[in-house]
């Protein structure tokens, strides 16, 4: 183990955060369906953080409808990170579709809690090859706060998912329904309404014992970067 890691693994409970194949491999893991492919859900895995995703038409990633695509059967948390200037076209520029790394967002089965960043002005190699400081600061930062929620069960900063810290412009997306999860309590993004929220409506969505589902420390899986 580490010097200085505390804690004790849990290798039955895994986050999986990768970039561009990586970020591939963390939907296939998470049961993500891909056509010619074989079936590469690990159980293991139970909260992803796929940045940079690839949209439908490469990878064998395919999407025929709202029912019909290949995230439909990903039903676990997912946080999903996307550069701005990357979010129509692929790493190469050999495909061109309005929202193309996004609308998997979209697609995501309802039982699934999501979050989505878009990043603005950042292209493919800025969130992953060769990030600043400050991106790379935030891109290690966010994601930890998101497997503290959705590995460890630490619901303190659920609401500083993707905002920590909160760039300039940046939108920060896909607040569960009531009762679908812990995220909906937290303030919508600057210029949308806040919802009022009961107490009643609370415990019924975090429930009781809800920490106790999680483990208490988080080992994360993940795979090297790639264009």
């Amino acid at each position: 183990m580490p010097a200085g890691f505390g804690g004790t693994l849990v290798l039955d409970r895994f986050g999986h955060a990768g970039h561009s194949y990586g970020a591939y491999t963390a939907m296939a893991v998470a049961g993500g369906d891909y056509l010619f492919a074989p079936e590469f859900r690990d159980p293991r895995i139970v909260a992803i953080a796929p940045i940079s995703l690839q949209g439908a038409g490469q990878f064998g990633a395919f999407d025929n409808s709202a029912w019909d695509n290949n995230q439909a059967n990903i039903t676990i948390s997912a946080f999903d990170i996307v550069g701005e200037a990357e979010k129509d076209t692929n790493a190469i520029g050999t495909s061109f579709e309005e929202d193309w790394r996004p609308i998997p967002f979209e697609r995501y089965s309802a039982i699934a809690e999501k979050l989505q960043a878009i990043l603005p002005g950042l292209a493919h190699d800025d969130v992953g090859g060769f990030p600043t400081e400050e991106i790379g600061a935030y891109l290690g930062e966010n994601p930890r706060l998101f497997f503290d929620v959705y590995l460890r069960g630490d619901l303190a900063d659920v609401c500083a998912i993707a905002q920590a810290p909160l760039f300039e412009g940046q939108t920060r997306d896909g607040l569960p329904e009531i009762g679908a999860g812990i995220a909906k309590i937290c303030p919508p993004p600057i210029g949308v309404p806040e919802p009022s929220l009961p107490e009643s409506i609370l415990a019924a969505v975090f429930g009781i014992g809800t920490a106790a589902r999680f483990s208490s420390k988080p080992s994360l899986a993940g795979t090297p970067s790639a264009p």
